[in-house]
């Protein structure tokens, strides 16, 4: 069964809107990121600058979910995009230099509030737009532009950067979010879905969960397992702007698109493991993906 015309202008627009703002995305993370690298306590800043994402995301995340519950799921996401646009074309056009540093972590924690209300809306939406049946294709659609964003962001966002300078490219970064914005407004309510009749306290969805985790002893080793690696992660990604210092100019974006692309393989790879895993087997496969890190220290000594 093909998308209707209707079905079709939506995941166009959709899709369209998606990669726009995850270039968006890119660029703001990059051009914040380079900056913040080159000041005298930049590993500092860079710090709080990726903290603060993750922790606001933590708390938040609560809201978009309960917001996403309602029935203004396209105005949720339309109006985030826009605030997040004005948001950034004010970060490039009116704050003073003097202020700058500050202003972009206060910007960075704004934009991660704002993505926390809008994911979860973004991700209902999809039952409003096209038919239940055709939610996969649209969504996989999604999925392969946003990968091919990923690996092409990161060399956009140098380009980008080194023909117009940090403050254009955030007013462009602007730009993206609000052209993003007004594809979603424009999005035809197809189907409505009705928000659910009783619904549990998130106090209680927690308490269960922590409940399940405990009663479930294996599911909770892989949890904390994969916690600890995220926090191992975290300090790679703190690191990765200075590549520029150790290697050339522009490593951090190579480095970038060399992650994304290996996400991609990553993804192949998946498909091709038995879905049907022991937690045994899952830790060896952490271990086995986790050696390029083991050895990378190594590599560098030998080889810079």
């Amino acid at each position: 069964m093909k998308l209707n015309e209707r079905e079709l202008a939506n995941t166009v627009k959709l899709v369209t809107s998606n990669s726009i703002s995850k270039l968006g995305d890119i660029l703001f993370d990059y051009v914040n990121s380079v900056w913040l690298s080159k000041l005298g306590n930049g590993s500092f800043w860079m710090a709080v600058y990726q903290s603060s994402e993750t922790i606001v995301s933590v708390f938040v995340n609560f809201i978009g979910g309960i917001l996403s519950d309602t029935k203004q799921r396209k105005s949720i996401i339309w109006i985030c995009d826009i605030i997040a646009g004005l948001l950034c074309i004010a970060l490039a056009v009116f704050v003073p230099s003097i202020w700058l540093l500050y202003a972009i972590i206060a910007v960075n924690i704004a934009l991660s509030v704002l993505s926390s209300i809008r994911d979860p809306a973004y991700k209902a939406v999809f039952g409003e737009i096209v038919r239940k049946e055709q939610i996969g294709r649209v969504n996989s659609l999604l999925e392969s532009c946003k990968q091919t964003i990923k690996v092409a962001g990161p060399v956009l966002a140098v380009v980008i950067t080194k023909f117009v300078g940090s403050k254009m490219a955030l007013l462009l970064d602007g730009l993206t979010f609000i052209i993003s914005g007004l594809l979603i407004r424009q999005l035809d309510i197809l189907f409505e879905t009705e928000p659910p009749v009783a619904k549990q306290s998130n106090f209680s969805k927690i308490k269960d969960a922590f409940k399940y985790l405990l009663a479930e002893k294996n599911i909770l080793i892989v949890i904390v397992f994969a916690s600890v690696i995220n926090f191992i992660l975290a300090g790679y990604e703190l690191i990765l702007p200075f590549a520029s210092f150790a290697f050339s100019k522009n490593a951090y974006a190579f480095f970038l698109t060399a992650e994304s692309v290996g996400g991609l393989l990553g993804a192949v790879a998946s498909n091709l493991i038995r879905k049907e895993l022991s937690s045994k087997y899952l830790f060896w496969i952490i271990a086995v993906a986790g050696l390029p890190l083991a050895v990378m220290s190594s590599l560098y000594q030998v080889s810079h």
